[in-house]
């Protein structure tokens, strides 16, 4: 094998992926496909002669198994602590953010204990407060935490255990420790540098060029952060190889500017290096950067050429083997299969494009020909650069976010060739503390970028949603041909079928998926943890009947909308403020147009929400204890509303399917005689009174805990359940035929 290492890099990486995805029930299975998979390769002469085919199943079946042992031994004695209330001993391992008014802190958990007396010890976990705590890193912090009932696959991905929230921030003992580790000081120096940018710069620039430097995202606005994923720029604010590579050239120039000995520089970069990824965080994108980086100096020092592939399939075991739970982190897998295009596709593009400008009068350029070649090569290897990565990102961006950017090529050529002189004149603004001329150019540079996103996210057709069910058959097929074109003897010309093929069925599936949902009313219950979101579709528009669940779970709501190609809120109703079915308001009413809003006691809700729902096109308010009855209509439907105290239900009827939804602590006694009577029965809680409900099918959101006492309630077959990373899809067709389905998560 001339590239081993990419090989078994690039293999492990795969499996991982497709294990998670398919999720541990499959595991077992995945693996002995593998298994035979081995066998044949090994006892086929042709095969073994190809030393990569068994060798990569080999990989794959390595990656099966640490996958099982580090769920089983890390990951499932955490479980247990899901939805419970523990007493926590813990440290502050990184920075605390604030986000959505409020503020998180990563933890390492040195001991949790359950009030039954369930121990866990050393155990990463992400902790929430309503309130602001005074507390540096690593500093030791006591009290009581009430963790989530799930982990969304993000957090996994970051090393996280479990998440949850302090139940009592006033209680909370912080102790003071005087012995830091080294990566204190990076921690340290990565807020010095932050707050330097904040200090220069206003709050707008300062948080682009954080998030551009040192990968802190959170003070970045959510609609910068929309216009750039819309446009395909969002890898700009993500530290990657290219802002790596930037910053270690300007590292390599101005060390040997200073001291001629060369390897001297080659060492200090070295160092720059390992400090750069520590201030970051260690974050996987810049960890596989970093480690390239690092082997590319070394090659140098020992004058010896670096192998590129092989230093990418390093760097992907380095980040996966210690946790293989990294391979849904999204930040990797772009980072990879961007660097992978780039390294597979982006030279043999300029080349292709450069032998046809061979052919072209010499009249275009008689005098200056040199000149005007080296700017049309340059032009080239630009496109052939945003081309690759667009391309090769193309599968991870469908599978993660459900869209394709249309002009990301074209906002990547237009702001590309900026990057560097941006991300130079930040750290020279950083360096001399200030300067009109640094700060303006730096001002000027961002804007420029901010308003190119926002000008392509508004253009038509900048971003081509798909429907999550449409996703995996599309990639299958686009694999399957990829796979048999590579077995076809003939080559000629199986690039452009693959391309022509995949575009034309990838526009096809979608047609297709939109006629088919056109005059389609879809009742969506979606997984959010401990709590229950509940959403109306039809023609691109939704009605929120309920929007809670777990802090942390807000991109499922968010990703099923945008893949539904839902761009506008008809209908948001906020008539009960527990978290469990209000939890996502503000995001909601900030990431989406609303027209109408449905607000009971509204000086209860937070001053936020009241300002959001005020810009909503109608803003319909109501006192619970006067009229705790409301109807509003919603295209050709009426939903009932009934909220007081203790109870809270929604009631429609769709063409004749009735929706009857129930909060915790519900009296069916309370109903009105004809909401008894319903279709489908949507439950999160235990209800008094459920024998007066006549109902065909239950729908239950609620936690793994309380499934059991549900089944009381009527046959297996009819009841379906949120909490085990599925949502439940109710579709109505126009000739009132019905059809229930689940939609599994992955990747999100």
């Amino acid at each position: 094998m001339k590239r081993p290492l990419a090989v078994i890099g690039y293999t492990y990486l795969a499996a991982l992926t497709v294990a998670l995805f398919l999720g541990e029930g499959c595991a077992g299975w995945l693996g002995c496909v593998l298994l035979i998979g081995f066998a044949i390769s090994m006892k086929s002469k042709r095969l073994r002669c190809i030393t990569a085919i068994p060798v990569a199943f080999l990989t794959a079946m390595i990656a099966i198994l640490m996958l099982s042992l580090y769920t089983a031994f890390l990951v499932k004695p955490s479980i247990v602590f899901q939805g419970q209330t523990a007493t926590a001993e813990a440290e502050l391992c990184e920075l605390p953010y604030q986000q959505y008014e409020r503020y998180y802190y990563p933890l390492n958990a040195l001991e949790l204990k359950t009030d039954d007396g369930t121990v866990l010890a050393n155990t990463k976990i992400l902790v929430s407060s309503s309130k602001e705590l005074h507390i540096d890193a690593f500093d030791r912090l006591s009290g009581r935490i009430h963790f989530s009932s799930s982990i969304s696959d993000y957090q996994s991905a970051k090393g996280f255990r479990l998440t949850g929230y302090l139940t009592d921030p006033e209680n909370i003992t912080v102790t003071a420790t005087a012995d830091k580790p080294p990566f204190y000081y990076a921690l340290a120096l990565r807020r010095y540098l932050s707050g330097v940018f904040y200090d220069i710069l206003p709050v707008k620039q300062a948080s682009f060029i954080t998030g551009m430097l040192l990968g802190d995202k959170t003070g970045i606005d959510s609609s910068v952060q929309e216009n750039l994923q819309a446009a395909g720029l969002s890898h700009i604010i993500v530290v990657s190889g290219v802002h790596l590579s930037i910053l270690t050239g300007l590292c390599l120039f101005v060390v040997l500017r200073i001291s001629r000995h060369k390897k001297f520089s080659i060492l200090i970069c070295f160092l720059f290096v390992c400090t750069y990824m520590a201030v970051t965080g260690f974050s996987t994108s810049v960890v596989r950067a970093g480690i390239m980086q690092l082997l590319v100096l070394t090659g140098l020092l020992l004058r010896r050429q670096a192998e590129p592939f092989n230093s990418l399939g390093l760097s992907v075991l380095v980040l996966t083997v210690p946790n293989p739970y990294a391979a849904m982190d999204i930040s990797l897998l772009l980072s990879f299969s961007a660097t992978f295009g780039i390294l597979f596709a982006a030279n043999k593009m300029a080349n292709y494009a450069l032998s046809y400008t061979t052919v072209l009068p010499p009249l275009l350029y008689p005098q200056k020909r040199s000149r005007v070649e080296s700017v049309v090569r340059a032009f080239f290897n630009l496109l052939s650069v945003s081309l690759s990565a667009f391309l090769f990102t193309i599968p991870v961006t469908v599978l993660y976010f459900h869209r394709i950017s249309l002009y990301a090529i074209l906002s990547n050529m237009a702001v590309s060739a900026l990057i560097p002189l941006l991300l130079t004149a930040a750290i020279l603004l950083l360096l001399l503390h200030g300067g009109v001329i640094l700060s303006s150019i730096v001002i000027f540079l961002t804007d420029y970028i901010i308003a190119v996103s926002e000008q392509v996210a508004h253009w038509p057709y900048s971003v081509l949603q798909l429907s999550q069910r449409f996703i995996p058959w599309w990639l299958l097929g686009v694999t399957l041909l990829a796979v048999i074109l590579l077995l076809c003897k003939a080559k000629r010309y199986r690039n452009r079928i693959f391309i022509l093929s995949s575009v034309l069925s990838l526009v096809l599936g979608v047609t297709l998926t939109d006629l088919l949902n056109e005059n389609v009313v879809r009742i969506a219950v979606l997984d959010t943890g401990n709590g229950a979101s509940v959403l109306l579709l039809q023609h691109n528009h939704a009605a929120v009947l309920s929007c809670g669940g777990d802090y942390n779970r807000y991109s499922a709501i968010k990703s099923y909308l945008d893949g539904t190609q839902t761009q506008t809120l008809s209908l948001l109703l906020l008539t009960n403020r527990q978290w469990a079915f209000s939890a996502y308001a503000e995001r909601l009413l900030t990431d989406y147009p609303t027209e109408t809003v449905l607000l009971y006691d509204q000086k209860r809700w937070p001053l936020s929400i009241q300002q959001l729902s005020r810009n909503a096109e109608s803003c319909v308010s109501c006192d619970s204890q006067k009229i705790p009855l409301q109807q509003i209509v919603y295209d050709d439907m009426t939903i009932f509303c009934y909220e007081d105290k203790t109870h809270h239900a929604v009631y429609t009827d769709i063409n004749g399917y009735r929706i009857l939804l129930l909060t915790e602590e519900a009296d069916a006694a309370l109903l009105p005689v004809e909401w008894r009577e319903c279709d489908l029965l949507i439950l999160h809680g235990l209800i008094e009174n459920k024998t007066l409900l006549s109902y065909d099918t239950v729908i239950i959101a609620d936690k793994n805990e309380n499934f059991r006492k549900y089944l009381s309630l009527k046959d297996k077959e009819n009841v379906y359940r949120t909490y085990d990373e599925q949502h439940i899809i109710v579709r109505l067709q126009p000739d009132h035929q019905t059809e229930i389905r689940r939609e599994y998560l992955w990747l999100s």
